[in-house]
């Protein structure tokens, strides 16, 4: 199975990064300002951090909403549904 690294500074996940390679765990660097996600598809099998995703997802849907961007609320649900399977 793959990690999967999901993260917006490359210093901080770099000791992450060494250990997994010493350890010969297959991962793929998702930098978010450089990945284009896209959250309508079924994401690839691995390891992502739930409660870490959950908790961007959650952050993500609140901005939009203060930020008064029209959207289609309810991102965090489903994600939370897929991932309780």
């Amino acid at each position: 199975m793959k990690a999967y690294i999901i993260h917006e500074n490359d210093e901080w996940t770099l000791p992450l990064k060494e250990q997994l390679q010493k350890l010969s765990v297959p991962f793929e660097d998702w930098h978010m300002a450089k990945v284009n996600l896209n959250t309508a598809s079924t994401p690839p099998v691995g390891d992502f951090n739930e409660l870490m995703l959950s908790g961007t997802l959650a952050g993500v849907e609140l901005g939009l909403r203060k930020a008064k961007i029209p959207h289609k609320p309810g991102g965090l649900m489903a994600a939370i549904d897929y991932l309780a399977k």
